[in-house]
C-alpha cells in the first residue's frame, strides 16, 4: 500500500484513525455510474483498521422471484436506502509496513476501486487533495516454484508502481527509468527470440521475483507465458492468481457477528504473517 500527495507521505495511521470516527453517511462515494462505496462498523485497533465496505446504489431496482408462480417481477427499496453488498477489510497501517486484507465476497469491492475510492474520499473530507492511493497485490510464495516450473518462457510483462517515498525503495532497473522519467508507473514487455527464452533468474523475471522479498511490493501486475516441462501448450501465469491469501471455514449457520469475527481474525492472521515471512527471507539471503 503507498498513498501520497506529491513528495507528502500519507499518514496511513492518522488518515484511517479519521475514517473511523466518521459517520457512515460521511464516506459514501460514487464510484461508477452503478456503485457507491460507504464505511461501516469502522474500529482502530493499535494499527490495524477494521471495517465493511458497502458497495450498492440507490439508483438499482430489485428483481424479485416468486417460486410459487415462477414469475419475476420488480420492486423498489425504501428512500434512503440501497440493496448493499459487502467487503470486510483489514488495513495495517504501520508506516514501515503497510498491507490491505480484503474479503473476496464478489460484491463488486476490489483492490482497483479502493484506490479510486481512497482517493476521492481523502479529498471529500478534505484530508489531502490529489492523493495517489496504490495497491499492489503481495504475491504469494507459489509464485517462485510456477516460474521454475517453465521450460520456456516467451514473454513476460512487468508494471511497477512509484513505493512510498521514492523509487529507490524497490531499486531495479525498471524502477530506475520510471524515476529518471518522473513518472508514476513503468511498464515493460520483454519477448524471447524464435525458439529461445527468457531469462529465469534475471532481467525481467528477476525483477517479478525480486517483489517476493520485498516488505511494501511495487509490483502493480505482471504477466508470464511460456510452455512448462513436458508440456505442449503454452500457459499464462499472471499477478491475479498468485496473490498471497487465506481462507477460513464457516458454517452456514453462523450468525452475522461470528462470521465478522472468523473472517476477521483469518485476515488478521494473514497480515501479520506477512512480514515475518518476508524478512526471514531477507535474512535468509
Amino acid at each position: 500500500m503507498h498513498a501520497r500527495s506529491g513528495n507528502d507521505v500519507l499518514d496511513y495511521k492518522a488518515f484511517f484513525e479519521h475514517l473511523a470516527q466518521l459517520p457512515s453517511t460521511s464516506t459514501a462515494i460514487r464510484i461508477t455510474s452503478e456503485v457507491n462505496f460507504a464505511i461501516a462498523d469502522a474500529k482502530m485497533n493499535g494499527d490495524l483498521f477494521t471495517a465493511k465496505i458497502v458497495a450498492g446504489s440507490p439508483d438499482e431496482v430489485p428483481l424479485y422471484f416468486d417460486y410459487m408462480t415462477g414469475v419475476t417481477e420488480t420492486g423498489s427499496t425504501p428512500d434512503g436506502k440501497w440493496l448493499a453488498r459487502i467487503s470486510r477489510v483489514v488495513i495495517k497501517t504501520n508506516q514501515d509496513h503497510r498491507a490491505l486484507a480484503l474479503e473476496a465476497s464478489g460484491s463488486g469491492v476490489t483492490a482497483n476501486r479502493l484506490e479510486l475510492y481512497f482517493r476521492r474520499l481523502a479529498a471529500e473530507i478534505g484530508w489531502l487533495d490529489g492523493l495517489t492511493f496504490d495497491l499492489p497485490p503481495v504475491p504469494a510464495p507459489s509464485l517462485r516454484e510456477e516460474i521454475e516450473s517453465f521450460e520456456r518462457i516467451r514473454e513476460a510483462s512487468a508494471a511497477v508502481t512509484r513505493p512510498n517515498f521514492d523509487w529507490s525503495d524497490f531499486d531495479t532497473k525498471l524502477s530506475d527509468l520510471a524515476a529518471e522519467s518522473g513518472g508514476h508507473v513503468a511498464e515493460a514487455v520483454v519477448r524471447a527470440g524464435r525458439g529461445e527464452s527468457l531469462a529465469k533468474t534475471g532481467g525481467i523475471i528477476g525483477i517479478i521475483l525480486g517483489s517476493l522479498s520485498v516488505l511494501n511490493p511495487s509490483l502493480k501486475g505482471f504477466r508470464i507465458i511460456g510452455r512448462k516441462r513436458g508440456a505442449s501448450k503454452e500457459v499464462t501465469v499472471s499477478s491475479k492468481k498468485h496473490n498471497q491469501r487465506t481462507f477460513f471455514e464457516s458454517n452456514i449457520s453462523d450468525k452475522s457477528v461470528e462470521f465478522d469475527t472468523k473472517m476477521l481474525a483469518a485476515a488478521e492472521d494473514l497480515i501479520q504473517l506477512t512480514p515475518k515471512t518476508l524478512l526471514d527471507s531477507q535474512q535468509g539471503e
